[in-house]
């Protein structure tokens, strides 16, 4: 039934350009326990395939990982990087207590 509906979901995202890792993951919330609808009865094979599927998909992203790509954006990830940080360090400042303990 998991494979049936992620490739259901997975002609689904290809017919309407989406990414097929979004059929994908529609595939995941359509038949999870969490949602309505049709479910995997057997909760412990839905978790040991969603593992699998992210383990793919890592696998899959390291492939494609490119090295020379990453240093020709080099700084604009680290200046992009620092601005989350300052923003969430801004949102959500840390109580005095846990800087203590970090450093």
């Amino acid at each position: 039934m998991v494979f049936l509906a992620a490739l259901v979901c997975r002609f689904l995202a290809w017919r309407l350009r989406q990414p097929i890792l979004l059929g994908y993951v529609l595939a995941g919330l359509l038949l999870s326990p969490l949602t309505p609808g049709p479910r995997v009865h057997d909760v412990n094979n839905f978790e040991t395939m969603a593992e699998i599927g992210v383990v793919l998909l890592m696998f899959s992203v390291g492939i494609e990982f490119s090295v020379p790509e990453l240093l020709k954006v080099q700084w604009v990830a680290l200046v992009g990087l620092s601005s989350k940080e300052w923003r969430s360090a801004a949102l959500f400042p840390w109580p005095a207590r846990w800087c203590r303990c970090i450093c």
